[in-house]
């Protein structure tokens, strides 16, 4: 049944339910941003009881009641998706959105990429003209990261001295190694955007080319246990 009637009912916690705790992500009707957010509580089969989501600046974030939004979370390996309606708002000290499930839960579909906050090596490039740098925040989409673009020249005539590595222009595609503790990826990549810094580094954007699904979850795995871990230290 629709709104009008009683909710779908929502199975077992896992494949058919997220398991409380659970990493989520909610893309709104109106909103552009897929929203990160966490399980809190299953009311029986009439309603779900999320975090209230943040922006990337960490401000609340608010909708309308009645907003319809897509959840979204893994289960075994697989993305999971419900159509749910915010029907209320619970503040405190751990304030809460109360969604209503409107629909039955279906193969979940990749939108846009959660982003976590990631400090890990990255290199841009191949050797001897490599770049080394080190990640802000990752997903299974891409990356943000600094630069170092001044390199020791490999030439021994100019041993000591230090000279600049050409800087990767806006939709230039490279090659990106990312040096996560327990893995490593490397693709192509394309410079997405450039940010201005004082300090003569570099710091830009790059989207992955050509993952593949495997590469793409298991990104996506460390990055929802990042996220986890943020939030179990209070920082999200």
């Amino acid at each position: 049944m629709t709104e009008a009637g009683a909710a779908p009912a929502l199975g077992s916690p896992g494949q058919d339910r997220p398991v409380l705790g659970a990493v989520l992500e909610l893309v709104a009707t109106s909103c552009p941003d897929t929203l990160v957010s966490w399980m809190e509580a299953a009311g029986g089969d009439e309603h779900i009881a999320v975090s209230a989501p943040k922006d990337s600046s960490l401000q609340p974030v608010s909708l309308p009641l009645g907003e319809q939004l897509d959840l979204v979370w893994s289960s075994r390996g697989q993305l999971r998706s419900l159509s749910v309606v915010l029907t209320s708002i619970q503040d405190g000290p751990t304030p809460c959105w109360h969604l209503r499930p409107v629909g039955v839960v279906r193969r979940g579909q990749r939108r846009q990429a959660v982003r976590a906050p990631m400090t890990v090596p990255v290199h841009l490039g191949l050797q001897p003209a490599r770049i080394r740098g080190t990640t802000f925040d990752l997903s299974e989409g891409g990356l943000r990261c600094v630069l170092e673009v001044e390199r020791r020249s490999g030439n021994s005539a100019d041993a000591g001295k230090v000279v600049a590595e050409p800087a990767p222009g806006v939709g230039e595609v490279v090659r990106l190694t990312t040096l996560l503790p327990d893995l490593t990826i490397s693709c192509r990549a394309e410079i997405t955007r450039h940010y201005p810094r004082t300090d003569g580094r570099l710091e830009l954007s790059a989207r992955f080319i050509g993952l593949t699904e495997h590469e793409q979850d298991a990104i996506r795995a460390r990055v929802f246990a990042r996220l986890r871990q943020l939030r179990q230290r209070g920082l999200l």
